[in-house]
């Protein structure tokens, strides 16, 4: 959130948008803790979206709202995850920012993984079903 912070001048007054449905059993909601950053740090134009439990579906949101407003979509993401968004949003127009942070360090593993994996799932054609399989298990509460 320091980064969406410094990145507003730069980017004009544009909506930032807060996106995740993530709601792992036992913690607070994702998106309220996001929320909660953004306030502290005084960010205006908040735009709240209580959808997509994963990646995939958080960046086709965002690039449809992005469409249909008009705006360039500016991304921001920690280091980790960084390739895998660089690969979901490639030739798509999108600005990308890395935070320096880890911030679920237990998904640490899985994110260095899905940077092989989802070059690999697209060649054969497997996204939808990964995406389907990891929407159920969030569904549940689990990552």
């Amino acid at each position: 959130m320091v980064l969406a912070k410094r990145l507003q001048p730069r980017y004009g007054q544009a909506p930032v948008l807060i996106l995740s449905n993530l709601q792992v059993a036992g913690e607070r909601h994702e998106e309220d803790i996001y929320v909660a950053a953004a306030e502290e740090l005084g960010i205006s134009n908040l735009v709240v979206v209580r959808e997509a439990y994963e990646t995939m579906g958080q960046l086709d949101y965002a690039l449809d709202v992005a469409r249909r407003e008009r705006l360039m979509l500016v991304v921001i993401s920690t280091w980790l995850h960084f390739p895998r968004v660089w690969w979901l949003c490639r030739e798509r127009g999108v600005k990308h920012h890395i935070a320096w942070g880890i911030p679920r360090p237990s998904l640490a593993v899985a994110d260095l993984i899905l940077t092989i994996a989802f070059p690999i799932l697209d060649i054969l054609g497997l996204r939808g079903w990964f995406r389907r399989r990891l929407e159920s298990r969030r569904v549940k509460g689990n990552l």
